[in-house]
């Protein structure tokens, strides 16, 4: 019996052998690991090759038919490598493919992984499991000194690759002044087995020796949900107070998931005797090992902005490493129900432009547009979307700002500072004034 010939393996093949020989004893080992040791120089992604151009001639025999080998006075039952597992590697999942597949036609990337507008998307690297080919290990039907000596052919089987996918984290776009909300993808680790067999007992001219029954092996695999944090917007300040309180979005984190490993022991058969001197050799089939799959935790740190007052103006601005935020009320840039700049918006325009030139030469600005909840949702969300507009085009023409930094967009009263109305129901005005608001919003 011929062994598997495999292709490059990786280290982490090589100390799988090195388990499974220890644990499972296997008298062929010392040959596989030969091999293996040859072969660690390759590539650690490297999938377990089919079955060699010497196996497949060997899986084309007649199990069931016979041959008559002469008076040898002997026969010799196969012989068949140790086995080991199947390595695991990690591998990126693809951004860019549209379909969301890996140019190798293993890696799927899942749909709210895919980018698109609003979010910022980091994959997590894909966990993948080699396919594991288990040669069967077979002795064809024969005939010594006379004698029938049944054939077997047990042991073997495929375990497919298996992906993975190590999800992503998802960072959503959020208006000025405000921390987006962060998803981060939930985690599965498929299940896992190998089957068992029995390796036949054996009766030869009146003589019987015992086969044997070697259970399969089974490992439930893992499954770890995502997690979230929701986006947190600064709060207006009090009716005595120009304090703003600093807003905290806090960390969120994915625990690790894993599956144990697997093991099959061999099963051996004894030689067997007969009183005219012919002698059966024994039947061995190797045991078999596949590595447990370990899965990274994903943790996403906190996040803050603090806030600071703008003197001698009315706007508060809102920083943290990377960006500031202006918060400019709608009352003092426009007229009600208008989006044309007042003349005295000016002084504050000009403070937050000296600001974002000295602290933001380069870099990006967004212009958010926000109202009150008094009129109907299409009318706000369209004054929203006209007054960023016009901010926009004050800091291009008097500001002096490229108008290829800037992005503007229109909230309309979705994202609200204060509650437009009193718990009593009745109607808050200083609420609604705080959010008629425009927030410019600078970045690195």
């Amino acid at each position: 019996m011929s062994h598997q010939q495999h292709a490059t393996r990786s280290p982490v093949r090589v100390i799988a052998l090195l388990v499974s020989c220890l644990v499972l004893a296997t008298s062929a080992c010392t040959t596989e690991l030969s091999s293996q040791h040859a072969a660690t120089k390759g590539s650690t992604t490297t999938r377990a090759s089919g079955a060699s151009s010497t196996d497949a001639a060997s899986d084309s025999s007649d199990t069931s038919g016979s041959s008559d080998t002469g008076d040898t006075g002997s026969a010799s039952s196969s012989d068949s490598r140790g086995s080991s597992g199947p390595s695991t590697t990690e591998r990126r999942s693809p951004t860019t493919n549209p379909k969301g597949t890996a140019d190798q036609g293993t890696l799927v990337v899942a749909d709210e992984c895919r980018p698109g507008p609003g979010k910022t998307v980091t994959q997590e690297p894909d966990v993948v499991i080699e396919a594991k080919h288990e040669a069967t290990t077979k002795e064809p039907t024969s005939k010594i000194n006379g004698h029938k000596v049944p054939g077997f052919a047990v042991g073997g089987y495929d375990l497919p690759e298996q992906v993975v996918d190590g999800g992503c984290i998802i960072e959503h776009d959020a208006p000025g002044g405000c921390l987006g909300a962060v998803e981060i993808t939930a985690v599965t680790v498929p299940d896992q087995s190998i089957p068992g067999f029995t390796l036949p007992g054996l009766e030869v001219g009146g003589k019987r020796v015992e086969g044997e029954t070697v259970k399969g092996d089974s490992v439930r695999g893992d499954t770890v949900p995502g997690s979230s944090t929701p986006q947190v917007c600064l709060q207006a300040p009090s009716k005595d107070s120009r304090y703003i309180a600093s807003v905290y979005r806090p960390s969120v984190s994915r625990a690790s998931a894993s599956r144990a490993s697997l093991s099959r022991p061999s099963a051996s058969r004894p030689s067997l005797s007969l009183d005219d001197g012919t002698f059966v050799g024994a039947a061995f089939v190797p045991g078999a090992f596949v590595p447990g799959v370990f899965v990274s935790g994903v943790f996403v740190e906190g996040k803050s902005i603090d806030g600071v007052e703008l003197p001698d103006t009315t706007t508060d601005v809102f920083s943290n490493d990377t960006q500031s935020s202006y918060f400019a009320p709608a009352d003092v840039l426009f007229d009600f129900n208008k989006s044309d700049i007042k003349p005295d918006a000016a002084v504050t325009l000009h403070a937050i432009v000296d600001d974002i030139k000295q602290n933001f030469p380069t870099g990006t600005i967004r212009v958010d547009g926000h109202t009150d909840s008094i009129g109907d949702d299409a009318t706000n969300q369209t004054l929203s979307e006209q007054r960023a507009e016009a901010v926009k085009q004050w800091l291009v023409t008097e500001g002096g700002i490229s108008a290829d930094r800037i992005t503007t967009k229109g909230y309309g009263e979705t994202v609200s500072v204060e509650p437009n109305t009193k718990p009593d129901g009745s109607d808050n005005p200083d609420g609604r004034a705080k959010n008629r608001r425009v927030v410019i919003t600078a970045t690195h």
